[in-house]
């Protein structure tokens, strides 16, 4: 007999104990596996969650964008009859969506859109400043009236574009 055959004859065989510390030093790994996967899976979603949350936050409120349809009606108004006076900038209904309008604009989370509403919203302005009364009308201020206007229709076109790639982008996020 061998040395190494007679170390063999001389151990001890594996006892109950050691078979149930030996699974249990498995399970107690598979365990921990099991644990950093929840974690993993856990953070991943928060991930997840917070991305579609900043995405879906930047969409603007639907009533928005009738807002911007009527404030482009209005822009095209003012070019199609060469200016307006300063009065039909002072109706009720012009007045209530200019007010609308800003209270719309101050809920906006996306930078370019806020941006352009904005710029939009001064060029509106711009055209009423630059309104006059019927009987005194000066040829010069009407045309930079019409020029703001169209101006301002166009920063409304690029608006109401933006906002529907944020909401295209949201659906296609979601």
């Amino acid at each position: 007999m061998t040395r190494q055959e007679w170390l063999i004859a001389q151990a001890d065989p594996p006892s109950v104990t050691d078979w149930i510390q030996a699974i249990a030093g498995i399970v107690s790994a598979l365990a921990t596996i099991a644990a950093f996967a929840a974690l993993w899976i856990s953070i991943a979603a928060q991930r997840e969650g917070r991305a579609e949350a900043r995405l879906m936050s930047r969409v603007p409120s639907p009533e928005l964008q009738p807002f911007l349809l009527r404030l482009e009606e209005r822009f095209g108004d003012i070019i199609a009859e060469g200016g307006k006076p300063s009065a039909w900038f002072l109706a009720l209904e012009q007045r209530r969506e200019e007010q609308m309008l800003a209270a719309y604009a101050g809920l906006i989370m996306d930078d370019d859109l806020n941006q352009l509403v904005g710029q939009a919203r001064a060029e509106y302005q711009s055209c009423f400043a630059l309104a006059g009364s019927p009987e005194a009308v000066d040829l010069g201020r009407v045309q930079e009236q019409v020029d703001a206007a169209r101006s301002g229709r166009s920063l409304v076109v690029k608006a109401i574009d933006r906002t529907n790639e944020l909401v295209r982008i949201a659906k296609a996020g979601a």
